[in-house]
């Protein structure tokens, strides 16, 4: 039994190797970081310079981090940082890389204030979320196809509906529809003014009202 708890213990206790880190994050299209804020020095896992677009002997800083991010996102995706840092909580942004750095690529961080002491640092996680960003793209593009449609359908359904009234409205006869539950639903012009009443306010009322 002592052995099997001394086998158990060093089990626990073992940490992945460096290489295998390094290979679950390229797997996984990920990288993770570490800021000190005080000092700006950075660390970053090998991935980073790749999903960045960076060259290999690009320093890991701040700066080379903002050279990566698309001009369209650079404002707000550095004053999020900016603002989550001076208030030292965490932040999760979202941008895209710059396309003069190679494919164009969305890229999710997460960071996370240190609560240990020492000097004050952030540690974090780079994720690609291209795919997922596509995904959506696709989906927003499909539901404002399908809306388009609703209302193009929509939109014919009236325009019959008109062509209808118009049509009926010119037949010299009455034309009318009620429901079983003896309330007008249509009827033509002369079929109201029979009523006395305009077709519009017709619909809707019940038989024993205009009786």
């Amino acid at each position: 039994m002592k052995a099997l708890r001394a086998v158990n213990t060093r089990h626990v206790s073992q940490s992945p190797s460096a290489e295998a880190l390094r290979l679950g994050l390229a797997s996984a299209q990920a990288g993770v970081w570490e800021w000190f804020v005080s000092t700006g020095e950075n660390h970053w896992s090998p991935t980073l310079w790749e999903l960045y677009g960076l060259p290999e002997d690009a320093p890991a800083s701040f700066e080379s981090w903002t050279r990566c991010l698309h001009p369209d996102d650079a404002v707000s995706t550095i004053s999020a940082v900016q603002q989550a840092s001076q208030a030292w909580a965490p932040f999760d942004v979202e941008w895209r890389t710059h396309p003069d750095l190679g494919p164009v690529r969305w890229l999710m961080a997460r960071g996370r204030p240190a609560e240990e002491p020492g000097a004050p640092r952030y540690v974090g996680i780079v994720l690609d979320v291209t795919s997922r960003k596509h995904a959506e793209e696709e989906v927003h593009r499909l539901n404002s196809s399908l809306e388009a449609r609703v209302q193009e359908r929509a939109a014919a359904v009236l325009e019959h509906e008109r062509l209808l009234k118009t049509i009926l409205d010119g037949i010299p006869g009455l034309v009318g529809y009620w429901t079983q539950e003896r309330r007008n639903r249509f009827a033509n012009r002369p079929y109201a003014e029979w009523f006395d009443c305009e077709p519009e306010k017709l619909q809707g009322t019940h038989i024993t009202e205009l009786l």
